[in-house]
Formats: C-alpha cells, structure tokens, sequence
C-alpha cells in the first residue's frame, strides 16, 4: 500500500449537500494555498528548499546522540500531545520524559528516579510565554544536572528551543551558555512542524528527519486535494449545520492516543469519547504495526494466532455496524508508524484542519 489512504464510507445520503457545498469548499481549498493566506507560515515552505533546516537539525541531534541515556523534554499544551504521539508511535529504546504542563507527582517521581541514576540531558521548548509548570520542570531538571554533573557538562546538556525574544528560557540559556536552537517569535501550531522545536526531538526519537519533511511536502503537493481530501473539512461543516458535530475517533493501536488528545487541543475538543453520542466516525489504523504477539489457541482467537489480525478483524466489524447504522466514516489508513506515513498524517490533519476552519 502507499504510506497513506484516505476512503469514505455511507455518504450517499450527504451526496446532494455536498455536491452543493462543493464551491465553498474548493474556494477554501485554493485560499489555504495562497502566498497571502493565513496558512502560508507552514504550508508555503514545504514548496522550497528545506535542505538547510534538515541538516542544522541533523548536526543538532549528532551532538545530542551520545550524551546521555535519558533525555527530558520540558514542553507543555498540544506540541506536548504531539511529540509524545510520536514518542509512542517510534520504534524506540530512547528513554524520554515529558514534563512542564501539570504538577504530577508521579509524572515528576518517574523522571526524577531516572534523572538520579542515569546521564541525561534536558531539552526545554517553549513559545516565548512560559507557565509556571514550564519553568518548574526546567528549574528541577537543571537542579538534578547540576547535582550530577560540573557546571561545564551540565551546560552542554541543556537544549533551549524558543523565539529569540523575551523568553525565560533563552534568557536561562544566553546566561548559562546552553545550547541555543531559535526560531521566530509568535509561532504556533501547525508552523512549528517545520522548526527545531518538532524536527530536533523527532531526530532524538530515531526517525528520518529528511523523510518527515519530505512526507510534509508530499501531503501538500499530494492529488488528493484535487479529488476527496476536502471531503473530510465539508462533511464537518455539514454536521455542524444540522446541529450534529460530534466526531468520535475510532482506533485500535494506543499509539493513536495522543494524537487525538492533539487533534482535540486543534480542534477546541470537538471529538468526544462517547461513541454512541456520536455523528461521524475518524477511523485510524496502520498496516504494519511496530510490534506483534502471537498468542495461544482460544476461542475466537485468528486462525494465525497473531494479535494485529484479530484486532484488523475488530475494526472491520466495527465498521460494519457504522454502515448499518448509516453513520458516516472518514477511514485514514497508514502503512506503518515510520518518518514517511506520519509525516504525510500529521499533515492531512493540519490541511483537513485548516479548511475545516476557513468552512466552520
């Protein structure tokens, strides 16, 4: 299969409304592409050269690679959500902590105990307004460096990744020579999928930075957009016009769990948990998960016994009900959790999310 497929199912009833819609849709479509659209910040680069921003941030995580065992990551609100999507989706023994957007206890005992018998390093991203949360878990993770490492060592292993502007951590990191990756004041999601603060933890995790950019630029350019891409941001629009909005997401593999914590956070939590209150199913699957198990005989069991078949199995007949029940379904399917398929499904979100925007 190709690294990303999108299929609709039980639309016949939505044919005439989205036919009808379809104007408002393309002109949507064709604003969100403009060189003066509020879009271009993230979509209009992937249609250049990214050469030199891949490899500053392949020399970045050269320098990273060898430095410690554990690596802490300081970041808070949806780039969180994001970054541990990719964190769980990475076929990875990278051990890594996410903290800086609660004051869990057990979140905080958890890093502390590998802070304390293992090397690491800290990475701190931030927007340029941090929390209180934010600048807590920067302040005990630095403490915990210092009281393993000297003052050199431990300033090697601060990453700051944040505007050049008024932030307190680039202010922390010009003061205390940390490492120091900038970019531009007043970003926010989607623009930095194509900074440092996405690129340089996603290089530590072992994925392909070239290939998750080139996955970026493959979405943009896809032909997708020109067949049913945008059915996605007008089926919404449809829903919400009838006073049916709610989307309930649908999946089998955790690592999808994050994710759509993130697309609730992009989408002022218009996906619920409940299924039965729901009007449209997002159905998301991968083809070759990272990992497998294969289990004894049982009642009910595959008859190949492996667990991806058996819950392949469950979703198909999950499916089938919402057919039954006439429930519309937006099936994205990837081939596997690898630099090339996220890249190009994170992206379809944002541009499926953006045209929703520009409708709703």
């Amino acid at each position: 299969m190709k690294d990303f497929e999108l299929k609709y199912r039980n639309l016949d009833k939505f044919e005439d409304e989205m036919k009808a819609m379809s104007p408002e849709v393309e002109k949507a479509l064709d604003e969100i592409f403009s060189e003066k659209s509020s879009e271009a910040s993230w979509i209009q680069p992937t249609m250049k050269s990214n050469k030199d921003l891949v490899e500053a941030a392949k020399l970045a995580i050269e320098d990273i690679k060898e430095k410690g065992e554990v690596t802490v990551v300081i970041v808070d609100g949806e780039l969180k959500k994001l970054l541990e999507f990719f964190y769980m989706a990475a076929d990875t023994d990278k051990e890594i902590y996410f903290l800086g957007d609660n004051l869990s206890t057990l979140e905080y005992g958890n890093a502390v105990k590998a802070m304390e018998t293992k090397d690491f390093n800290v990475i701190a991203i931030s927007s340029g307004n941090e929390s209180t949360e934010l600048v807590c878990a920067f302040t005990l993770a630095r403490k915990e460096l210092l009281n393993k490492s000297d003052l050199d060592k431990a300033q090697e292993n601060v990453y700051v990744i944040a505007p050049k502007g008024s932030s307190y951590f680039m202010k922390e990191a010009a003061e205390n020579k940390y490492v120091r990756l900038h970019y531009q004041e007043g970003i926010k999601s989607p623009e930095w999928l194509m900074t440092p603060a996405v690129l340089f933890p996603l290089g530590i995790m072992g994925y392909d930075i070239k290939d998750f950019v080139e996955a970026y630029e493959s979405m943009v350019t896809n032909l997708i957009w020109d067949a049913d891409g945008s059915t996605l941001a007008g089926l919404s629009k449809l829903l919400k016009m009838q006073g049916n909005g709610e989307r309930y997401a649908h999946f089998s593999e955790t690592e999808f769990a994050p994710l759509i914590e993130y697309i609730k956070y992009r989408t002022n939590d218009r996906y619920l948990a409940k299924p039965e209150e729901s009007t449209m199913i997002l159905d998301l699957s991968v083809e070759e998960p990272n990992r497998d198990v294969m289990t004894p005989p049982f009642p009910g069991c595959h008859p190949e016994g492996l667990i991806k078949f058996m819950a392949e199995d469950s979703r198909k007949e999950y499916l089938e009900k919402c057919s039954d029940k006439k429930l519309p379904v937006v099936e994205i399917r990837i081939k596997d959790f690898k630099a090339k398929s996220l890249g190009q499904l994170i992206y379809f979100l944002e541009m499926s999310i953006a045209l929703e925007n520009r409708l709703i």
